[in-house]
């Protein structure tokens, strides 16, 4: 192939700003990917990609510490409780002074959503008068 030809065609300046324009909208378009797919594991495509995403950008989710979800990951009562706590904008207080339920440790992630939630009449506990915090939820 004669590059001279191409030169003429395509004269350098040419030839940087298509490189140039190309590079902004891969980089534009890697950036806007990045930022919108927190989770490795749940991809655009995935069912509930939009939900997943706003729930993020509501500071409700978080994810685990290796940026995966786990979407197919059966839920604790815990984690149900955080979500549902956080998703309705109910203010957190800091750690409770004593256990909201027996099995229920002031110093656990989840005490001050439990305490809240007890507080406020949204969850009462089991009829052994514990919360349960590792059972799966059903629903």
């Amino acid at each position: 192939m004669n590059f001279g030809i191409l030169f003429l065609l395509f004269p350098m300046r040419r030839i940087y700003l298509f490189l140039f324009v190309t590079t902004f909208f891969l980089s534009s378009v890697a950036t806007v990917l990045a930022k919108d797919n927190f989770f490795t594991d749940v991809l655009p495509s995935h069912k509930n990609f939009p939900a997943l995403s706003s729930l993020r950008n509501d500071g409700v989710i978080q994810g685990f510490s290796n940026n995966t979800f786990e979407p197919d990951q059966k839920v604790k009562r815990s984690e149900a409780l955080k979500v549902i706590l956080l998703g309705s904008k109910i203010p957190i207080p800091e750690a409770p002074k004593r256990d909201p339920f027996p099995d229920v440790e002031k110093s656990a992630w989840f005490a001050p959503y439990v305490r809240e939630a007890k507080s406020r009449g949204i969850i009462n506990g089991t009829d052994t008068g514990n919360f349960e915090p590792e059972r799966i939820i059903n629903k």
